[in-house]
Parts: structure tokens; sequence; C-alpha cells
């Protein structure tokens, strides 16, 4: 692979993973709605190249969103703005709702920080990765997860060395095995069938995520697999 190719290919990907937890991580209001409306176009560009019915759906809830935000004034998107903060609440902040750590989908009995929070901490000192001080999470929560494979896809985007390159995708299609694989499509899909308000955002958010980490996966195992 050519090396403009490849650093272009990993750094869209990290730019990606790297929205996918600030949509998480941010709370709704005009800079979050903006964030989201500058990223439609790369977005589009993903899905434009893919089959996946989630990530298509997503895109286009989230478009669809962003579309009618902008067409709307006064007390109507002061009413749709509550809306979304109420979603956010509900999906996201409520005890009962989206649990946001690996560790109380895979243990049997929702303990959290159990090995996969451990496994975090040690990928974090293997590749210099820190948090922000203010994120009072556990090291395994969805945000961070999300955060350290966009870390990873721009260190893929930067080196020049190809044992190193290659070493650094095997390292993230392991993650999506060791990780993502085990419970963060059980979270999204929770996400999605929230039924305290009706979505009219974080579901669409929710059914890109999966769909693009899914495709994802794809990604790294061709990527992979023309090492072997």
């Amino acid at each position: 692979m050519e090396s403009s190719l490849k650093s272009e290919i990993h750094s869209a990907r990290g730019s990606v993973y790297l929205f996918l937890r600030n949509c998480l991580y941010d709370m709704p209001n005009e800079t979050f709605y903006k964030m989201i409306e500058d990223m439609l176009s790369q977005l589009s560009q993903i899905v434009n190249g893919s089959e996946n019915k989630d990530m298509k759906n997503g895109y286009n809830g989230m478009l669809n969103f962003i579309n009618t935000i902008k067409s709307i004034s006064g007390k109507e998107l002061d009413e749709l703005n509550l809306h979304i903060s109420r979603e956010y609440t509900s999906c996201l902040c409520l005890p009962g709702t989206a649990q946001q750590e690996e560790s109380y989908y895979i243990s049997e009995d929702h303990i959290l920080k159990q090995e996969s929070n451990d496994d975090m901490i040690k990928l974090f000192h293997k590749y210099g990765f820190s948090i922000s001080a203010e994120l009072q999470a556990d090291y395994d929560n969805v945000c961070i997860e999300l955060a350290f494979m966009s870390k990873l896809a721009y260190m893929s985007a930067d080196t020049e060395n190809k044992d190193e390159y290659y070493n650094l995708i095997l390292e993230q299609l392991n993650f999506h095995k060791n990780h993502f694989d085990k419970w963060i499509y059980h979270f999204y899909d929770k996400l999605i069938g929230q039924k305290i308000i009706e979505s009219k955002l974080y579901r669409y958010i929710a059914e890109f995520s999966k769909g693009f980490i899914r495709e994802d996966k794809l990604l790294l195992e061709d990527l992979n697999s023309s090492n072997n």
C-alpha cells in the first residue's frame, strides 16, 4: 500500500473513532451539533462505499437531524434542544440504562473493574496512552476504548516502519476480538432500544457506530491478511 493512501485511510479511521467517542462524551449543545455537522461530509464518503445498513441508517438519521435543527428557530428549536438533553440523560446517565463499562457486560454478575479494566491499563502503559483527568470513569469505559482505538489508528497512519505498521494492525484487530466483539454491540443495542422517550438522535449515533465498528474490523482483517 502506498504511504499516502495508508496515511489517509488510518487518519480517517482515527478521526471517526474520536468522533464516536465525542458523541457519547460531549453534552448535547450547539458545539456538539456543529461537531456532527462538520463530520457529515467525511461520514458520507464512508457510507457511500458500504452496504452496511446500520451505518447507512445511522448516517441518514444524523443528517436529517442536522437539517432539522438548522431549519427551525425560537420555541420549536428550544423544544428540540430540551428533547435531546433529555434523550442524552435517559440513554446514558440514568440508572438502569446503557451501562458504559465493558466489565459490566462480560461479568456474569455485572461487576465493574474486572479483567477488561486491568487489560486496558496494560495497553495504556504499552502505548503511552493517557486519559484526561476530568473523565472520572473506569478504564474500560466506552469513551476511553474508542479514544484508544483512535490513537492506534493515528499511530498506524504515522509510522513508516513496515513491521511496526503490521504490529499495530494486529493490535487493533486483537482489540476488536478481545474487547469490542465481547460487549460494544450490546451497549449500542441498549442505546437503540431505549424506550424512555422517542429518540431523535442517539439511536442514529448508535446505529452508525455499530456499523462502522463492524466494517472497521473487516478492513483490518483485509490489511492483516495482506502481510501473510
